[in-house]
This record gives C-alpha cells, sequence and structure tokens, in this order.
C-alpha cells in the first residue's frame, strides 16, 4: 500500500496495491483491477480444449473456467556454456601438477555437444554470474558411471605456490563441497537396449 502525501497537507490520495511474486520477482497490482481472491484448487483438463484453457475450477459451486498461457521459462534468463574443453592426460610444464593435455576445444552454442570416451574429462565453462541449477543429458552403457565436480575458476600454472590444486586449465575444486564424491550414475535397467539416456540436473547449493 503506498501513501500519497504532500509535505504539511492533508492525505491527497491513497492507493492499495496486492503484491504477487512470479519466480523471483515481484508485481505489484493495483486493488482496483481484483475481484477477489481465491486459493489455488486443483483444476480438472478439459479433452480436446485448446492449449490456453486449462481447464475448470469448482469455485463455491459455480464451475469457473481457468485460462492462460504456459508456463515457459524466459529464453532471457537461461543459459548456454560458452566453452568446452576436453583433456585425457597431464603433461609436464615444469611445474608442481603439470598442464592438462588438451585434445578438443570448442567456443559458442551448442559446443557441450560430443562423445567422451574413458579417461576423458569435459571441461564446460558456464560464464560469468551464473546462478541456478545445471541439467546435463547424457546417453552411455548402462552402468557408466560419471562425476561432476565444481569450481568457480580453473588453475592457472599448476604450482602450489600460487596455490593451485592440480594441473594448469584443470578445474580448482578446493573449497567446493562436493556431496556426491563418488559421481553421478547411470544405473537404471535398460530394456533392449544397451544404451539409456538421462538427464541430470546438478545440485549447485552443495557448494560453498
Amino acid at each position: 500500500m503506498a501513501d500519497l502525501r504532500l509535505e504539511g497537507q492533508e492525505l491527497v490520495e491513497t492507493m492499495q496495491y496486492i503484491v504477487v511474486g512470479i519466480g523471483n520477482e515481484k508485481y505489484g497490482i493495483d486493488i482496483s483491477y481484483i475481484d477477489n481472491i481465491v486459493r489455488m484448487q486443483k483444476i480438472t483438463r478439459v479433452p480436446k480444449a485448446q492449449e490456453f484453457f486449462k481447464g475448470i475450477i469448482n469455485l463455491r459451486g459455480e464451475v469457473v473456467p481457468v485460462m492462460g498461457p504456459p508456463i515457459t521459462v524466459r529464453k532471457s534468463m537461461s543459459r548456454r556454456p560458452v566453452k568446452a574443453t576436453v583433456y585425457d592426460s597431464v603433461k609436464d610444464n615444469g611445474s608442481d601438477y603439470g598442464e592438462i593435455n588438451v585434445i578438443f576445444e570448442k567456443i559458442g552454442d551448442g559446443c557441450e555437444a560430443g562423445i567422451l570416451k574413458k579417461g576423458e574429462n569435459l571441461i564446460i565453462d558456464l560464464g560469468q554470474d551464473m546462478v541456478g541449477r545445471p541439467a546435463f543429458t547424457v546417453k552411455a552403457e548402462s552402468g557408466t558411471r560419471i562425476e561432476f565436480l565444481f569450481a568457480e575458476l580453473l588453475n592457472d600454472s599448476g604450482l602450489e605456490s600460487r596455490g593451485n590444486d592440480y594441473a594448469k586449465g584443470s578445474a580448482y575444486i578446493t573449497g567446493c563441497n562436493h556431496s556426491g564424491k563418488n559421481g553421478i550414475g547411470i544405473n537404471a535397467p535398460v530394456k533392449n537396449s544397451n544404451t539409456e539416456v538421462a538427464k541430470i540436473r546438478i545440485p549447485i547449493g552443495e557448494m560453498v
């Protein structure tokens, strides 16, 4: 609610708003546009209805239609990897840990798509100011295990004296709480196939 006053004078106008939250954002709606407020109820779908027609609800004994566009994630809020790097080993560069041996590197949309062989490592750069839970879609033989580790930066030299914890170019993971130390496995039974597809959502909130 907002009060509009003039200094030293009586109240000129009072405006009331209903504040609603959508995601992490809040919006105010002039109360004069509000007829009534109803708690969310179960919506009964209507067969063969248009997409914008969500269904019907029972509102105090009356059948009320519910309409609205489908809720989608705004493209401006979604993030795609900006760079992908694959390495298979570590080579000597005169430092304590050495340097990763890069066998593939790609920049831009779709850079994360590809095939990994056993023993290869993929570093995905999600860019700056990334907030959220990344989701990966993988396809592998049943029983394959994939380990996901997270970092805010890469090791820049392989030198312990600079605080590096592994080879130059690898993910600096010291200080991150990786609860899934054994990785995330694809162990569900597969029928009539030796492969399976899994969508994995990673709990970024585990980072400290």
